[in-house]
């Protein structure tokens, strides 16, 4: 797994950083490349982690994205369909509410919906 903090990323180095990204997505398994099935993005509702939904999707990996505001979720998703995506799941999802992060973590369905 790998866990790459996008927040603190200098503008100058987006593309390259979207484009390291989305190509951890391939992962050579007994000397063939395949490409993941499904991601979580967490804040993939602007920004460099919308972008790197966006490629993800355009390769054909159902994503997940997450973010505090249902609307810019619902906006986001409507790209990554656009993108080619096979499937865009959205979940509103305060990473500083402790509560939230365990029922989402847990698999339980928290009352804060934005699930799609």
């Amino acid at each position: 797994m790998h866990i790459i903090d996008l927040a603190h990323a200098g503008r100058g180095i987006h593309e390259e950083l979207v484009a390291y990204v989305a190509d951890q997505a391939i992962v050579k398994q007994k000397g063939v490349n395949r490409i993941m099935k499904t991601a979580l993005i967490i804040g993939g509702s602007s920004g460099m982690g919308l972008d790197v939904a966006k490629r993800l999707a355009a390769r054909g990996v159902a994503v997940t994205i997450t973010g505090r505001e249902a609307g810019k979720l619902a906006k986001a998703a409507s790209e990554l369909k656009q993108a080619g995506g096979p499937k865009a799941n959205t979940k509103v999802l305060d990473l500083y509410d402790r509560t939230q992060v365990d029922a989402y973590l847990t698999g339980k369905n928290s009352t804060q919906g934005g699930d799609r």
